[in-house]
């Protein structure tokens, strides 16, 4: 009996209840992507059955009447359809919660282990030193004596040579524990300034080669060099660069070009030489520590090399060898390519102006490494969570270029469309794909230092 009186008044309550929610639902749909896109979705397929259930109800009550249905409301099932909509909708986000609760279990798990290898390295660093400043005081006594042993008259020629190898071992054990101690003490570069990055080649090789002044060509840039970092630590990564070329020179004369290129907020350092060059097995184990390709009597400790990336890298940095042996073009010899954050002179362009750069974001590891350089080179781009938020993006005339994990960007390609100059960069297991927009194949595969330092060279702006 009461059925007819729930149908005239509840009903229309729920009927303009969810016609309002849906003109919210509606309206926030245009203005939101991604996962929030999806849930507003399933709110409007709920809330639209339980419109057309009310709806249906209230003609149904003003026709033939609610007795003559074998069931008592529609209204009902539209709540029970509305309720396992409401179900999946939380599900959905439970799972969500757990994934990101699970991500940020395994970056605070990693965070951890950063701290404990800091604290590692910190400890190593203070032994370290105490161990080096032992073995110089041992070395020095074992060198002078060994001198003053050598500089007696009665020796004989064959005892001579034995004293200068003791002498020679004790200079080069002495240098090796000192190279210990640059290696811990170069991870941190807190006192940085701004400098001019060519002056300090230039006083390197005045200071430390003037011997070979006239094997360096040293090629200035228009608009400076100027960078932020400690003067000292460069200072010695240009003396350890020069002295493996001059360490590696072949039988021509000697030659050794640095040159500079210049791209958006990025200082890339090139440095040739003519010298005997390197295999590709050798080239991979460059920057290891205790590496070394030196045979002989020239045998180094194998920490040169690993000084200078560490050098590098702690301002903000990278470096990379290729050995021109390996490129059929009859060349020999080593390039080293260096790239630092390069200082630029604030411009007043506004906080809100947008580079022609979208990060895509969702399963990229190393979220923070990117977003570094990113800032590193003073860009502001579009970030975003998935492929399929690209269609929010406003259309602009520039190239773009895309940031994602491999999954996200075998979906951009259907937007290449809208952009025909669209570039695509991916970053999967340490290297990158590049992609041009329109390509009906799988994307070229290039080495990490192969695509940056060719875009900052080819492609400037």
């Amino acid at each position: 009996a009461t059925l007819p009186l729930y149908n005239f008044t509840f009903i229309p309550f729920i009927l303009f209840t969810t016609v309002t929610l849906l003109g919210i639902h509606i309206t926030k749909l245009k203005q939101t992507t991604g996962i929030e896109k999806k849930i507003l979705k399933f709110h409007l397929i709920g809330l639209t059955i339980l419109c057309a259930s009310g709806l249906l109800d209230l003609i149904i009550a003003a026709t033939i009447g609610m007795s003559k249905l074998p069931i008592d409301s529609f209204t009902i099932l539209g709540t029970l359809s509305f309720g396992i909509m409401a179900s999946w909708i939380f599900t959905e986000k439970f799972l969500v919660l757990l994934q990101d609760r699970q991500s940020a279990y395994d970056k605070l798990e990693t965070a951890y282990t950063e701290l404990e290898e800091t604290s590692a390295l910190k400890q190593i660093g203070e032994s370290t030193a105490i161990i080096n400043h032992e073995i110089k005081n041992y070395m020095s006594s074992i060198s002078g004596l060994a001198e003053l042993v050598g500089s007696r008259e009665t020796l004989t020629g064959k005892g001579r040579e034995r004293v200068r190898q003791i002498v020679d071992t004790a200079r080069n054990l002495a240098k090796f524990s000192e190279d210990i101690l640059s290696l811990s003490r170069m991870r941190v570069t807190k006192d940085k300034t701004l400098l001019n990055i060519e002056q300090v080649i230039q006083n390197c090789i005045n200071n430390a080669f003037g011997a070979h002044k006239d094997s360096f060509t040293v090629e200035s840039t228009e608009g400076g060099t100027m960078m932020h970092g400690d003067w000292g630590k460069l200072d010695h990564l240009f003396v350890n660069l020069f002295r493996n070329a001059v360490e590696a020179a072949s039988d021509e004369a000697l030659r050794i070009a640095v040159r500079f290129v210049k791209g958006r907020g990025v200082l890339v350092i090139v440095i040739e030489d003519n010298g005997v060059g390197c295999t590709e097995e050798q080239t991979k184990g460059l920057f290891k520590a205790f590496y070394t390709t030196k045979k002989g009597t020239r045998h180094g400790t194998g920490l040169g090399m690993s000084i200078a990336r560490t050098i590098v890298e702690s301002h903000g940095g990278r470096i990379s060898a290729y050995s021109k042996n390996l490129q059929d073009t009859g060349e020999h010899g080593l390039r080293i390519e260096m790239a630092f954050p390069l200082y630029d002179e604030p411009e007043d362009t506004g906080s809100d102006t947008k580079d022609p750069v979208v990060l895509l974001k969702d399963g990229i590891e190393g979220l923070d490494a990117v977003i570094r350089v990113l800032q590193n080179v003073r860009m502001n781009p579009y970030v975003m969570q998935q492929a399929d938020e690209l269609a929010t993006r406003p259309e602009t005339g520039d190239s773009l270029c895309v940031l994602g994990n491999a999954d996200n960007i075998a979906r951009v390609s259907r937007f290449a469309s809208r952009n025909n100059r669209l570039f695509v960069l991916s970053h999967h297991k340490g290297s990158l794909y590049a992609l041009r927009a329109g390509a009906n194949e799988l994307p070229a595969h290039f080495s990490e230092e192969f695509v940056l330092s060719r875009l900052v060279e080819s492609h400037p702006q």
